[in-house]
């Protein structure tokens, strides 16, 4: 497997207070003057990152941090081809961000368009959030 551009430039970071100095790429939705909150078992983590670009397109962080740009929270069943070609590693995989909302609306479940079922079928049953 070979090593992440990021990790080659700033080195493995084997503590969770050693990624504060490090680049980031926060999500917008994710980041607050408090910081990012991950959670080991019960045990609550706040990283404040120093220096961060902010993004309002998960796609986009997972492209930047894809490039090497920072570090960045994403959701695992996204990047399943980034880790598998190594192109993304995880660094604390034990660690678990704040549950999203995820939420899909429409009209009405009256005559509702078969493309829309399907797309709403394929969420359910595919995409793991």
């Amino acid at each position: 497997m070979r090593v992440p551009a990021f990790i080659a430039q700033h080195g493995l970071p084997n503590t969770i207070d050693h990624i504060s100095a490090l680049p980031w790429i926060c999500l917008t939705q994710l980041a607050s003057n408090n910081g990012l909150e991950f959670y080991e078992d019960e045990t609550l983590h706040i990283v404040k990152p120093t220096h961060f670009h902010q993004c309002d397109s998960p796609r986009h962080v997972q492209i930047m941090a894809a490039m090497g740009l920072g570090i960045a929270v994403l959701l695992p069943s996204m990047i399943k081809d980034e880790l598998q070609t190594g192109q993304l590693i995880p660094l604390f995989p034990s660690f678990r961000g704040k549950p999203l909302v995820f939420s899909l609306v429409y009209p009405s479940r009256k005559q509702l368009p078969q493309r829309t079922q399907a797309v709403i079928d394929f969420i359910l049953q595919e995409c793991k959030f």
